[in-house]
Order: structure tokens, then C-alpha cells, then sequence
């Protein structure tokens, strides 16, 4: 269809010489198209995917033929669909083999452009993030060093990982990967997001895929979005050992991804047309279509006739004809009671896809307690399955590749010594408040009981490496993720679950902060602040 239009613009253009590029004109609704002019231009221009546009830089006939095509209309300008719509970008592909680098980039540039146009695709990739992430994931250090080390790499301003943290789910599920770039510089780590489409081909070993040996990209390189700057396509060869790769919806002998929004595409345009159909024809059906019917009239008489109804009668006006007129109007029915069970079904094509319950979509007259309930659980599985990978396969990864840089650089050793004040038991005191703490180097001395001096409290359980001695632990395992459960809990029946599971040594302390949705290094460093700093 596509090829087919271009052929035949083409053929028009090879009619008549070729003028000056022209600038496609601004958008404009004309008086008729109007109804309530709050002077916002709600059109959108015309998606025109980068392959496409790079065709047009090498042929300027192509290019000419297609910017004087492309026009910018209200959404609802004309009763039915035109050639003058915006190109469509067919993707072809086969299913037994993994997407070559400009289909990838066709169907990315597609993904990308329903993400940010369309509501109902923004909205389930931003309701499987928020859940997902929630308040963000929680770090529990067992090394003061260790912890150090990563919060400064977390709270680096070229890193930004709690700005990054949404913004890599969001990309996993548009782009289908997450391509990170690391450099080290005196131990110290910067990780660099990249463009999963400037990735064009992976490298590996001969014969065995899961061992990447250079990712080769294409990268288009730019001064910023200064108007004078320069661009330029620069490729690369960057070794596996500097990417950190992520993948979803791929089989289990492929290398590269496929976005969560790929298989909801045709969907969410049947969605569209739908409803834009149906807008379509509710504002046009009060258009009146006047029938004039005259009996036993010649030619003559009906062009009489025709050229008095040249213009229907204005509203509220009065028409006088002979008993030989017979005048009618026709309007256009909506029936939308008829017609929502379509464009339910429709809608549960795209809810099915993202795997998302009905209600989450404002459809809730379809839902009460008991099947929003049900509704949620395959829901829910697919946030923590996405929490999963996230703890798993990307932070940590990333926080052992920091510290292992940490230890190549002399900063830490290959071993450390458990701290068990950092293992969320109970708050570490302060060297104003436990001076025989600081001359032990901050860990808190205890007396025969258990009980640290200058701390009343007991801990709920012994100390780990009490009666012991020092426990050593790997650097590269002296940290732990987690994010808040999913699961939707009585928050009262939970609290005693843990209290009575803390008591009896089923859990540690830890773990029954994190079931809570608490962060125990931040609110360790919380609490240590409130005893240094007493509330006047």
C-alpha cells in the first residue's frame, strides 16, 4: 500500500517540473471544522520514520513528493479518511529470525511514537513503572566502605540512578533492551545509557551467542540542538567488556529484544480508528442531509428546485412549497450503546497485551471488588517478574561492576569484614554518644548481655558473628536490592506476622523492614540523626 502511493506521487511529480522544497504549511481548521475554539492547535505533525528521512536526503524527488503531501488537518476535518493522511510505515519481517538493524529501527521508531502520542500506550507503560518502582529500590550495605562507594556512584550527577531507575523501565518496555556503557577513571564509575538503534549488529563467539565480543554502533552525533551545530554519523566497535546488556521478550537462542509495545501496535491503531470513527460520526451526524422529493416533475421543474435549495434554509426559518414537495431530513444515528462492545473488545486486545487488568483504564463498570481482585493477580506477577529483572539483571550487575572497579583500584580489598551494625538490626550510635564505639571504629561495644552501652534497647536477635568472631564476607556480595512488595497486604496483620517472625529467629530484622516497604540503610542514618540531633 505504502509503495503503492509512493509510486503514484512519484508519477505526479514526473508530470510537472520540479519547484523550491516547500515548508509544510502551519496547521489550520477552517470555520466549518470548528466547534469550541479555545485557540489550542490540538494537530500533530506527521510522523516520518529516520529511514525514510535519510531516503529523502539522497533522493530530493522523493522528498519533494512526499513534504507537498503532507498536510496538517483538524482530527476530525473530514467525514471519512483520506490519501492525504500521513505515510503509513509498513514493517516486514520474519518470524524464525531476529529483526536486521533497519526493520529494528522501523518498529522502534514506531514503539517510540505510540509512546508519546498515544494515551492508552503512555499509560500502560507508565502503570507497570509505577508499580514496579514505587518509591525506589532499597540498598543494605554490610560494609561502611561498600556503602559509601555505592551512594556516591547513586548520587553522582553523571549517573542520576534514581532519575534513570524509572526511566529504565520505561525503556526496557519501548525499546525492548537497555544498553549501558561503563568508564572507569581512578575507581571511580560512570555508566552511560545508549541508543538501543545506533546498536546495529553484536558480535560473538563463533557459535555460541551468549558471549559477546564487540557491539558495533552507528552513532548520530550532534552539538547538542544548537541549530549551527554539526552532524555526523560515527561508527564504532566497543568491547563487551565495557556493556552492560539487557533484554525482554526474546527467545531463549536470540540475542536481541523486542518491546512489550510491539505486539499491541496494530491494536492500538484499531483502537484509534475506533474512536475516531465514532467522534467522526458523532459530530457529523447532526450535519442534516435535507431530501427533497417532488412528484411528477420534469427536468425542467427539478432544476428548478435544485437551484432554490442550493443553500438549506437557515434555523428556525419557514419553507413554503406546493403539496408536490416533499421535504425530509436525514440524520445519522450513533447508536454507541450498539457500538461500546466493539470498542471494548478492541481496548482488551491492548489490555491483554500489556497484560494489564480492564479497570485500570477507568472501565469500571465492567468490575467490582471481586474481579478487579482476580483481575490484579496476572497483573501483579508481571510487576514482580519486572522487579525481578531489575534487582537481577540490572542493578545488581551494575553495583558489583562499581566495586569490582573499586577493587581494581585499590580502594577496597577483595574481602570484608561484616558489619553487623549495617545489617539493619538496630542504628549504629554516634561517636558524641558512645565515645568507646568511636575508638572501636564506630561499632558499638557490648557488654556481657547483648546490650550495647548507651543503647537500652536490646536487639531482637543475637548479633551476627557474636561469640564468633569476625565473619568475612566477598566485596562483591556485601550489598542487597530489593524492592517493595507488589502484593497488595493487610499492612496490621503483616506487622504482627514479622514482629512474631522477628521474635522466634524465623526472619532477621532486616528482612521484616524491607516486607514493609522500609529502606533500612536510610532510615539507620534517619534515626542516627534524630538521637545526634534531639528535637528542641
Amino acid at each position: 500500500m505504502f509503495e503503492k502511493r509512493l509510486k503514484n506521487l512519484w508519477k505526479n511529480w514526473m508530470r510537472s517540473p520540479v519547484p523550491a522544497l516547500p515548508v509544510p504549511p502551519p496547521s489550520t481548521m477552517s470555520h466549518s471544522d470548528s466547534g469550541i475554539d479555545d485557540g489550542v492547535d490540538y494537530s500533530t505533525p506527521a510522523i516520518l520514520p529516520g529511514w525514510l528521512r535519510r531516503e529523502m536526503e539522497i533522493d530530493l524527488r522523493l522528498r519533494e513528493s512526499i513534504i507537498s503531501n503532507l498536510t496538517y488537518r483538524s482530527q476530525f476535518g473530514n467525514p471519512y479518511r483520506s490519501t492525504d493522511d500521513a505515510p503509513i510505515t509498513p514493517v516486514t519481517e520474519d518470524p524464525l529470525l531476529e529483526w536486521d538493524s533497519a526493520t529494528r529501527e522501523r518498529i522502534l521508531s514506531n514503539c517510540h511514537a505510540a509512546y508519546q502520542r498515544n494515551p492508552l500506550a503512555h499509560a500502560a507503560v507508565n502503570f507497570t513503572t509505577d508499580f514496579v518502582i514505587g518509591d525506589g529500590f532499597n540498598l543494605v550495605c554490610k560494609h561502611a566502605e561498600v556503602e559509601r562507594i555505592l551512594k556516591a556512584f547513586i548520587d553522582s550527577a553523571d549517573n542520576a540512578i534514581r532519575k534513570y531507575e524509572r526511566q529504565a523501565v520505561n525503556d526496557l518496555q519501548v525499546d525492548g533492551e537497555l544498553v549501558l556503557r561503563f568508564y572507569t577513571e581512578a575507581g571511580e564509575t560512570v555508566v552511560v545509557p545508549q541508543r538501543p538503534w545506533e546498536l546495529k549488529w553484536i558480535q560473538t563467539e563463533a557459535g555460541f551467542f551468549r558471549r559477546p565480543e564487540i557491539f558495533h554502533f552507528e552513532r548520530v552525533q550532534t552539538e547538542g540542538d544548537s541549530p549551527t551545530g554539526s552532524t555526523e554519523t560515527a561508527p564504532e566497535d566497543v568491547p563487551a567488556d565495557e556493556i552492560h546488556f539487557v533484554t525482554i521478550n526474546d527467545h531463549a537462542y536470540e540475542l536481541r529484544g523486542r518491546p512489550e509495545l510491539y505486539r499491541i501496535l496494530p491494536w492500538l491503531r484499531a483502537d484509534k480508528d475506533w474512536l475516531e470513527e465514532r467522534a467522526r460520526q458523532n459530530k457529523w451526524r447532526n450535519a442534516l442531509l435535507w431530501h427533497v422529493k417532488v412528484e411528477n416533475a420534469t427536468s425542467a421543474t427539478i432544476a428548478n428546485v435544485a437551484q432554490r435549495w442550493r443553500k438549506p434554509p437557515s434555523p428556525g426559518s419557514a419553507y413554503v412549497s406546493s403539496a408536490a414537495e416533499d421535504v425530509k431530513p436525514l440524520v445519522n444515528p450513533v447508536n454507541g450503546s450498539d457500538a461500546g462492545h466493539d470498542g471494548r473488545a478492541i481496548r482488551l486486545m491492548v489490555i491483554l497485551g500489556m497484560r494489564l487488568p480492564e479497570y485500570f483504564f477507568a472501565d469500571g463498570a465492567n468490575s467490582n471488588l471481586a474481579t478487579s481482585t482476580r483481575q490484579e493477580l496476572p497483573a501483579l506477577t508481571k510487576f514482580e517478574a519486572f522487579q525481578q529483572i531489575m534487582i537481577e539483571q540490572v542493578w545488581t550487575p551494575i553495583f558489583r561492576r562499581v566495586l569490582q572497579n573499586a577493587i581494581d583500584a585499590g580502594v577496597l580489598a577483595e574481602t570484608l569484614a561484616i558489619e553487623t551494625t549495617r545489617t539493619g538490626l538496630r542504628p549504629a550510635p554516634t561517636d558524641n554518644h558512645d565515645p568507646e564505639a568511636a575508638a572501636h571504629g564506630g561499632t558499638p561495644v557490648q557488654d556481657p548481655d547483648g546490650v550495647a552501652k548507651n543503647n537500652p534497647t536490646p536487639s531482637p536477635l543475637p548479633l551476627q558473628g557474636e561469640g564468633m568472631g569476625e565473619r568475612l564476607i566477598p566485596t562483591l556480595d556485601a550489598f542487597e536490592v530489593s524492592y517493595e512488595p507488589v502484593t497488595a497486604q493487610d499492612l496490621n496483620a503483616l506487622a504482627n506476622m514479622l514482629d512474631l517472625a522477628v521474635k522466634n529467629g524465623w526472619a532477621s530484622a532486616q528482612t521484616a523492614a524491607e516486607k514493609l516497604g522500609f529502606d533500612p540503610a536510610i532510615e539507620r542514618e534517619r534515626i542516627a540523626n534524630t538521637v545526634s540531633q534531639p528535637i528542641l
